[in-house]
């Protein structure tokens, strides 16, 4: 089994959102550290463990909107022990 870094994933509401997030934390961290996932950055066309695989490999801090982690935990592109922390931005329980 291949080792995989862990993550901290900052759930967003919208893409406005998302795209703010990283804008704001690349200002502190090492950009390589930190990517949004959106339907800006085609996620849902991305199918495979190996391409989610590629696209976290340097990331620390992934940021995305609710459905995108969704989406990739149903379909096994991510696992929930892969994520050390989760933070939800607005959440409305």
């Amino acid at each position: 089994m291949i080792n995989l870094p862990q993550l901290i994933w900052f759930l967003c509401p919208t893409v406005a959102l998302c795209n703010q997030h990283v804008r704001t934390i690349t200002a502190h961290v090492p950009p390589m550290w930190c990517r949004s996932f959106t339907s800006n950055d085609n996620v849902d066309h991305w199918g495979t463990v190996e391409t989610w695989n590629i696209a976290l490999a340097s990331v620390k801090v992934a940021i995305s909107t609710y459905q995108v982690l969704y989406d990739a935990l149903v379909h096994r592109f991510v696992t929930m022990d892969r994520l050390s922390l989760i933070i939800f931005d607005e959440g409305k329980f």
